[in-house]
């Protein structure tokens, strides 16, 4: 019985396609699903989501000591938001997009997270009227702002719903 080269040659690529699509559905599996969450204590943290008719996407998290099935309202000692969409940074070089969050002062504390320089959002941030002011991921920081240390107090033009804040 001899095998056709082309046959041959349909069965290899049949088989490296689906180890290769099996590869990349586990991988995003395993990222999405099987791994914690990068916080401290991410077994307590609850996220809800909420995508509204326009697409626009908000979220919450709360630390939780209690089953998933208590309400939200009484299982939860903190509780923070945001709300995910992009912006236009056009003072750091070329413009490009940026991902931004509006939040409530509170999802640092939630997610027990801290600067590396500056400061985080403090009560007065989240009171209609005050001042915008952005926290600066460190991706953002590192290759946009190449790491100036010097970028703290600093206003930085994003275009957008709110399009100037100052870097806290």
């Amino acid at each position: 019985m001899s095998c056709q080269p082309a046959s041959l040659l349909v069965a290899v690529l049949t088989l490296a396609l689906g180890v290769g699509a099996t590869t990349a559905i586990f991988s995003i599996v395993d990222a999405v699903l099987l791994r914690a969450l990068p916080y401290p204590g991410p077994d307590q943290l609850d996220l809800m989501f909420n995508v509204r008719r326009d697409g626009q996407t908000q979220s919450w998290a709360s630390p939780t000591g209690t089953s998933p099935s208590t309400p939200a309202t009484t299982r939860c000692s903190e509780m923070a938001g945001n709300t995910f969409h992009n912006l236009t940074l056009t003072g750091a070089g070329e413009p490009s997009i940026v991902n931004a969050a509006d939040v409530t002062p509170e999802i640092f504390s939630v997610l027990r997270a801290r600067p590396l320089a500056g400061r985080l959002l403090v009560p007065e941030d989240g009171k209609p009227g005050a001042a915008d002011v952005a926290v600066v991921s460190e991706d953002l920081w590192r290759s946009c702002f190449g790491s100036n240390p010097n970028l703290v107090g600093q206003s930085i033009p994003l275009g957008g719903a709110k399009p100037n804040r100052q870097i806290t």
